[in-house]
């Protein structure tokens, strides 16, 4: 017999993604919608004011990442009402029996941990490093496009985090990890081969700028357990209001033993009588 080894699969259900314990579902789906249309706004207004560098900007990227955690959240939670309300089958197996990992709900959480940990370091390094290079040619729109890129988006992915029953696993900070490198790589080759300096700390040569570079990183592990203590919190303060949250669990999924082919294959028995009146059986595949 042949022994594989063990699969861990770390995951939350769609009904985890899609539900809140504490918000009722219609008022959680018009959050959601709410924070879509919010985001998609932002997003607009970023490419109005900020026209091709829009696509360069750490902030903006970023957003994008929260932008697709939301409308993927909104997938889920609005499926799950369709499968309240019109009692589709297949559904209910995926939300509530789910035989095995789902792909949407896997993606949408670790979308959620990306962007949480990042808009935590855009916001933060925006108001104190950043807001004197800010760029406010356009007067109030300027101004409100700051205020929700680096203030409302973050806002909402933490509104999620306490009314959702998702959970940070440090497994996934490997994300966090390769979403700021990528990060870097395109900022240096920007600065480096196109001579387009996106922030002042793209130029590796200085060796202050090195060493910010580096906290960034720091920081992206801070902001991850950051994450992990707030949903901590959350299940505390849930608990002490006597609300019944179902926290979901890492689970361990193992693989099935695979038999050899010679067990695998159907025996035939066949019985065979002696001469001297003894009964012989025989078993052959």
């Amino acid at each position: 017999m042949v022994q594989l080894p063990a699969r861990f699969s770390y995951h939350v259900s769609l009904k985890d993604i899609g539900t809140s314990s504490i918000v009722p579902l219609p008022i959680f789906l018009a959050f959601r919608t709410i924070s879509v249309v919010l985001v998609l706004f932002t997003v607009a207004l970023g490419i109005y004011t900020r026209r091709a560098e829009f696509f360069v900007q750490f902030t903006n990227q970023m957003m994008l990442v929260s932008l697709a955690y939301m409308i993927s959240a909104w997938i889920v939670t609005y499926r799950y009402i369709r499968c309240l309300l019109y009692g589709d089958v297949a559904q209910d197996v995926a939300f509530f029996e789910e035989p095995r990992p789902s792909r949407l709900a896997k993606t949408t959480w670790i979308l959620f941990q990306v962007a949480f940990s990042t808009e935590v370091i855009v916001t933060s390094v925006f108001w104190l490093l950043l807001l004197d290079e800010f760029n406010t040619e356009h007067g109030l729109l300027d101004w409100i496009y700051g205020v929700c890129s680096h203030g409302a988006v973050l806002g909402i992915l933490v509104i999620e985090l306490l009314t959702t029953k998702i959970r940070f696993v440090r497994l996934h900070h490997s994300y966090v990890t390769a979403t700021l490198t990528l990060y870097v790589t395109i900022a240096s080759v920007a600065f480096y081969r196109f001579n387009h300096m996106i922030y002042f700390f793209c130029d590796l040569a200085v060796p202050i700028h090195r060493v910010i570079v580096m906290m960034i990183f720091l920081m992206g592990a801070v902001c991850f357990e950051l994450g992990r203590l707030l949903c901590l919190l959350r299940d505390f303060i849930l608990q002490l209001l006597g609300i019944n949250i179902v926290v979901p669990v890492i689970r361990k999924h193992k693989k099935l033993e695979r038999l050899p082919i010679e067990e695998m294959k159907p025996r035939i028995v066949r019985e065979r009588r002696m001469p001297d009146g003894r009964v012989r059986a025989h078993s052959f595949h």
